[in-house]
């Protein structure tokens, strides 16, 4: 997916990616926990949420059913507007800066190769 840029500011465009109250008539999220990290000059705004069914006609789950996941939003600034590209942990993004309290929030493994990642580059910094 591309960036979509649309903010004034940076907090702004963080308040809004992580609202709990997603309007979508069949699907609710719910944020978990969240964090803004600068990575090497880039931002990533990390978060667990947990989407629960709303309708029986959604593909990947049934109604009344969660799944917590974790999502990756690179963030950035264009022409005075702030924007996102937004990848969860299923595309492998290549950003490793994900807090490890946030692989136990969301025990669905998506990708063991990037929690792999995510592990190294945590022990690296110690």
């Amino acid at each position: 997916m591309g960036w979509l840029f649309y903010a004034a500011t940076q907090q702004d465009l963080v308040d809004d990616r992580l609202r709990s109250d997603l309007a979508h008539p069949r699907l609710r999220r719910r944020t978990l926990a969240s964090e803004l990290v600068n990575e090497g000059g880039s931002w990533v705004l990390w978060y667990v949420a947990e989407y629960t069914a709303l309708a029986d006609d959604l593909s990947w789950l049934e109604r009344g059913q969660s799944v917590r996941l974790i999502n990756c939003d690179l963030i950035e600034c264009r022409n005075g507007r702030w924007g996102y590209k937004d990848l969860g942990e299923a595309c492998h993004p290549y950003y490793y800066s994900c807090p490890l309290a946030f692989l136990d929030l969301a025990p669905v493994v998506k990708s063991q190769a990037w929690r792999r990642g995510v592990r190294e580059y945590h022990a690296a910094r110690q």
